[in-house]
């Protein structure tokens, strides 16, 4: 339902950054369409460079598509723009990934702590702690992180993991599949 509805506006010809923004995410994240979810993100972008959703946003889809170095400014104007944004955890969740990425994984694991922290039912971060531990050489951590995730999530699977996840990194998508075996975490 989501996904037509965004293609929709976003054929609309919308002057509305937000809306272009939302649209543009939901492309990337429920139908695997960053590339495409980019060029709304671009517009959104130019016409309002320090909206923090935008630069959130826009940050997700670059990292979605490993283009690290350009969700890392995004991300980091957004949280300079508005360092005390309710949603900040959302935003460091993002920069987190980003470090992950760019292989920082120090950073990366005390980002991703602190957005975990901050918005401890998000998904994402718990999954992307159980990578970023995992990278880091921290098993039992990463273990720990795989079980929180279960346990919220019971039908969390690799298989599912690989068919619906927006990154489209080929390193990054390796990361998930190292991770989540090695925690013993389902194939599905």
């Amino acid at each position: 339902m989501c996904v037509p509805v965004a293609r929709k506006l976003l054929e609309s010809g919308s002057k509305d950054p937000l809306a272009l923004t939302y649209a543009g995410h939901t492309l990337a994240y429920l139908d695997n369409a960053a590339e495409e979810g980019l060029v709304a993100l671009r517009r959104a972008k130019a016409m309002n460079p320090n909206s923090v959703p935008v630069l959130c946003s826009s940050g997700w889809l670059h990292a979605y598509i490993g283009e690290f170095e350009t969700a890392h400014a995004d991300v980091q104007r957004a949280l300079h723009l508005n360092p005390l944004d309710p949603n900040a955890g959302f935003v460091r969740s993002a920069l987190g990934q980003i470090y992950l990425g760019l292989g920082r994984l120090d950073e990366a694991v005390a980002m991703l702590e602190l957005a975990h922290h901050e918005a401890p039912t998000y998904g994402s971060t718990t999954f992307a702690l159980v990578m970023a531990y995992w990278a880091a050489g921290r098993p039992d951590d990463a273990k720990r992180m795989a079980d929180l995730l279960l346990a919220h999530w019971p039908a969390w699977t690799l298989k599912e993991t690989l068919r619906t996840t927006p990154f489209k990194h080929a390193p990054h998508r390796q990361l998930f599949v190292d991770a989540m075996r090695g925690c013993g975490m389902p194939e599905g």
